[in-house]
């Protein structure tokens, strides 16, 4: 039972707000949440591979998180004619990924987990946050993408899958001194 347990989590600073217009966005989407895996040279929409969409913004207002590809697919599909339209993107995952381009828009933090239930969400390769409750003592957001788990040992597990980090949570929840990275 470690003691010092801590997760990295790549951030984003700031999430991007994008217009996108009515009819197909020629961008390719994958898992859950939602990423953008796929750009057509010739698509209107400023996004880049490994984009993580955090919400879809219609015209009259309605927003909707917590998307998987497939949701937004149908998503976008039914709005296709709604020209006020907008998605909400993190690039977070850029580090974990190790793409640049807009790196100088996300950062790395370590912080400390406390034993117990987070009350955080996971979803994704690598682990993304999905959910957060309310009530989470952890300082994560929607979006954020786990670089490493960090033992009271000094072990740092890295490149974990939701699954994995799930279990390594899980193992390591008496841990009062792990982190997230």
């Amino acid at each position: 039972n470690d003691r010092n347990r801590k997760l990295m989590i790549g951030t984003s600073s700031s999430t991007l707000e994008i217009e996108i217009p009515a009819g197909s966005l020629r961008v390719a989407f994958k898992g859950d949440p939602a990423t953008v895996s796929k750009v057509a040279p010739y698509s209107s929409v400023d996004v880049k591979a490994g984009d993580v969409v955090v919400s879809l913004i219609l015209g009259d207002g309605t927003e909707m998180t917590q998307l998987s590809a497939k949701e937004l697919a149908e998503e976008l599909s039914k709005s296709s004619d709604d020209p006020d339209r907008k998605l909400s993107i993190s690039t977070g995952d850029l580090i974990s990924k190790g793409i640049s381009g807009r790196s100088s828009s996300t950062s790395t933090v370590e912080i400390e987990i406390p034993r117990g239930k987070l009350g955080v969400a996971f979803c994704g390769d690598p682990a993304t946050v999905s959910e957060v409750d309310p009530n989470s003592p952890v300082d994560v957001q929607e979006g954020d993408v786990v670089v490493s788990l960090i033992l009271g040992d000094g072990t740092e597990m890295t490149q974990l899958s939701s699954k994995k980090l799930a279990t390594a949570l899980s193992e390591t929840r008496n841990d009062p001194d792990r982190k997230l990275s």
